[in-house]
């Protein structure tokens, strides 16, 4: 990757990429309720939490 970009190109890359991945823990942090509230393997889990105790 570095010799077919170049360092600056190839490592501005690599930031920018890892930039954009530290936003996704936070986007889960955030919006985790709603994402669980609408898929039905989560909910189905929570329902037999729930009556496990």
């Amino acid at each position: 990757m570095y010799v077919n970009l170049g360092y600056p190109e190839a490592s501005s890359l690599l930031g920018g990429i890892g930039s954009l991945l530290t936003i996704v823990p936070w986007v889960l942090v955030f919006y985790g309720p709603k994402i669980r509230a609408r898929s039905k393997i989560a909910s189905e889990i929570m329902t037999e939490d729930e009556r496990a105790g």
